[in-house]
């Protein structure tokens, strides 16, 4: 909110929406609202900076996305490993034998 002062001396609060345009005060009279760059500049003169503060960021959502993400690769991870420790992926058994080479049977 920022703050013009009225021919007649009072101080109407205006939005920085409304800057540009005409706001009508108490007393009848139509008073012309400065361009936001005044605004801000007036209020910086007169020791009323009105930007807001920086917003705090919220390290707890934060975290809880990390931690949805490294569970969520560490279940495609089980997803993708799991099925080949729990059943053959090719179905196909091979069975190792010694064979003899001179009579070419197996012991």
């Amino acid at each position: 909110m920022f703050n013009i002062a009225c021919p007649c001396g009072k101080t109407i609060p205006v939005r920085a929406g409304q800057a540009g345009g005409t706001v009508p005060c108490g007393c009848g009279q139509t008073v012309p609202i400065p361009t936001l760059g005044e605004l801000r500049r007036s209020a910086a003169d007169a020791g009323g900076i009105t930007t807001p503060s920086p917003t705090q960021h919220d390290w707890r959502a934060w975290w809880r996305g990390v931690w949805l993400l490294v569970a969520g690769c560490a279940c495609q991870l089980v997803a993708v490993l799991l099925p080949g420790v729990i059943a053959p992926t090719t179905g196909v058994v091979m069975a190792a034998a010694i064979v003899d080479p001179e009579t070419e049977t197996a012991r």
